[in-house]
């Protein structure tokens, strides 16, 4: 999962290469290309596997549970919108109305196999990997997105310069995630974790500090550097955390709950923490100005502080 980050500081870079060369709007349709090749391919050459039951999947349940998760994130995008209060209200209740149903689908005992066995929420350890999955990428995603904008409307960089300058971060995140193994099983799950958190959340309000001519090797770099540190000890954290109390058998869909958590949180970051900037952008709301950054980049690291850290701490005390 480590590559995952890697690849996720990657694309920054080459989003903003993309988006000098040929427009933004050109990002997008690489990536709706890149995945159905990646599609076509997985058809082609991935094995097909085994069939280990004849039970049929519940094609309502879950439906109703990825409709309910899509729901969420919209009606987030929506709430961050100026006037657009109304219609994430109805959307977050037709989130809870497609939780409802795959919650009721559930408890019936069809023989239908389901998406997701809610036993597997009954287990502390996944709930808190899940819980502080979403709130830390949440954080990192959200300002990594900031991040550049930050390079480009307030320090004058381009889209190329701005995506080139974020690489130190993937940098870090792979050096770290060669120690993090080693110190996991030295030190123990939870100060690692915790400490994974603690300088995400530093090296994020490093960039509280940062002012219109500030040098990009002074804050800008360093708040880089700490933050891909974090990541790269507190994800094999949060992922350990995730799979220690589970069954063997249920490693694997316990894997994609906290893949799916940490999925909503990066969705839901970006478009939340712009909205928090926003009222304090310039007029005209076509850019966001310093002290909107400076907000944004608080409230982020803030929220996984103000969560991620006291759940780390009530599972500490249940693992020893």
């Amino acid at each position: 999962m480590e590559r995952w980050r890697t690849g996720c500081g990657a694309g920054l870079v080459l989003g903003g290469v993309v988006t000098s060369a040929f427009g933004w709007r050109w990002v997008f349709a690489l990536q709706a290309l890149a995945a159905v090749i990646i599609a076509l391919a997985a058809v082609r050459c991935l094995p097909l596997g085994t069939q280990r039951h004849s039970r049929r999947l519940d094609l309502t349940g879950a439906g109703a549970l990825v409709t309910a998760i899509i729901l969420i994130v919209l009606s987030a995008d929506m709430a961050s919108r100026r006037g657009g209060g109304l219609t994430a209200s109805v959307l977050i209740s037709a989130a809870v109305a497609s939780g409802y149903l795959w919650w009721r689908r559930g408890r019936r005992h069809s023989g239908d196999a389901v998406l997701l066995d809610r036993s597997l929420l009954k287990v502390r350890g996944l709930r808190t990997a899940a819980v502080v999955a979403s709130a830390f990428y949440f954080c990192v995603t959200g300002s990594l997105f900031l991040l550049p904008l930050y390079l480009q409307q307030v320090r004058g960089m381009s889209p190329a310069s701005s995506g080139l300058a974020i690489l130190p971060v993937s940098l870090a995140v792979a050096a770290a995630a060669l120690l993090s193994g080693r110190l996991m099983k030295t030190r123990g799950l939870r100060p690692l974790l915790a400490s994974g958190l603690l300088l995400t959340a530093g090296g994020v309000l490093l960039w509280c500090t940062a002012r219109a001519h500030s040098p990009y090797l002074g804050v800008v770099l360093v708040g880089l550097i700490v933050t891909g540190i974090g990541q790269g000890l507190a994800f094999p954290a949060i992922t350990a955390t995730g799979l220690r109390d589970v069954p063997d058998q249920t490693h694997g869909t316990a894997s994609a709950l906290t893949t799916t958590a940490l999925q909503i949180g990066s969705g839901i970051g970006p478009t939340v923490l712009a909205g928090i900037a926003q009222p304090l952008g310039s007029a005209g709301h076509a850019t966001l100005s310093l002290p909107g950054h400076h907000l944004a980049y608080a409230a982020a690291a803030g929220l996984l502080l103000l969560i991620g850290l006291p759940v780390t701490a009530r599972r500490n005390k249940i693992v020893h």
